[in-house]
Formats: C-alpha cells, structure tokens, sequence
C-alpha cells in the first residue's frame, strides 16, 4: 500500500508539471501572437505613412501648379479642385485610423481624378463605380490611390487619344473585385 501512494503521489506530482508547463507554454504562444500582432500593425502603420509621404508633395504641387492659372479665366473650377485638394490633404494628413470603408476610398479617388481631370482637360475620363454590396467594406486607406495614379500617369505617356480610367469594386461570390483599368497601350 504504500507503494501504491508513493505512485499515486508522484502521478500527481507529474499531473501538476504538466499544468504548470502547459499553461507556461500557453503564455509564451499568447505573449509571440501579441508581439506578432503588434508588428503587423506597426508595419501597416508605416506603409500607410509611406504612402502619404508619396502622394502629398508630387501631388500638391501638381494640383496648385493648376489650379493657380484657371483662377483668372474659370474661378469656380479653381475653387472646386482647391476644395477637392484640402479635402483630399485632411484625409491623407489626419489620424484617422489605417482603414476606411470602400466609399469612402472611392470618395478620396473621386476628388484625385477631378484635380488630374483639371490637369489634363479633355484628355482624361473617369468611370468609378461600386457595388451598394460593398460600400461599406474596410479596406486599407489609400490602398487603391497608387494603383489610379499610376494609371492615369502612364496612360497619358501611352495614349495620344482621350484617356479613360475605369474604377470598379464589386462582390463575386465571397470575394470582393476590385478593378483599376485605362484605355491606354502598352510599350510606348
């Protein structure tokens, strides 16, 4: 019999090991998922940062460059594409957070291609449309903008005709599509 404790003793003891070194284990995972975590926002922070860095002075400098000239023969548009660009210059320099809804993404892409539209006058056109479906999606703020940007840059380098931008978010199935097109050419 008392063998029969010593060994129900120990298989306690070995129980309680086990726990302490579960829960030991336990802790260590959660504190490695929260530093992960931690740093995936942290990077998403910076590229959110980057991205503004990127847009902000080529951009304004553009936009006042045109905006400028139209105030002496077209005020109202002068106004309009000023008003776009301080509304565009809040939501790239406010704190409002790493994401937006897709509405709102396609709000700021709306004021972008009105101040390019000044810019290139006839040459440029713009189709943005998204589905009700996905309105209210989050996504990363200024995730699409790039994409537009570089749209509309080298599609006025590849096109001698009026450019078109095509914009469109829509859901298929559980997936959500998201579209960036010009009408420009390849390899010029």
């Amino acid at each position: 019999e008392i063998i029969h404790l010593v060994l129900e003793g120990s298989l306690l003891l070995t129980c309680w090991h086990l726990l302490i070194l579960a829960q030991l284990f336990r802790n260590t995972v959660a504190a490695e998922v929260d530093r992960l975590l931690d740093q995936r926002v942290l990077m998403h922070r910076a590229y959110v940062h980057t991205l503004r860095q990127q847009t902000n002075p080529h951009f304004l400098f553009n936009a006042l460059n045109s905006a400028f000239p139209m105030m002496e023969f077209s005020p109202i548009a002068s106004r309009r594409m000023l008003r776009d660009v301080r509304e565009m210059l809040r939501q790239t320099l406010g704190d409002e957070g790493p994401s937006v809804t897709l509405e709102e993404e396609f709000d700021f892409l709306s004021a972008y291609i009105r101040c390019e539209s000044v810019r290139y006058g006839d040459y440029l056109d713009a189709m943005l449309f998204i589905g009700h479906d996905v309105k209210s999606v989050s996504v990363p703020r200024f995730f699409l903008q790039p994409l537009v940007e570089n749209a509309v840059k080298h599609g006025m380098a590849s096109s001698e005709e009026r450019l078109t931008i095509r914009v469109k978010a829509t859901r298929k199935g559980s997936s959500i599509v998201l579209e960036v097109r010009n009408s420009g050419t390849l390899g010029r």
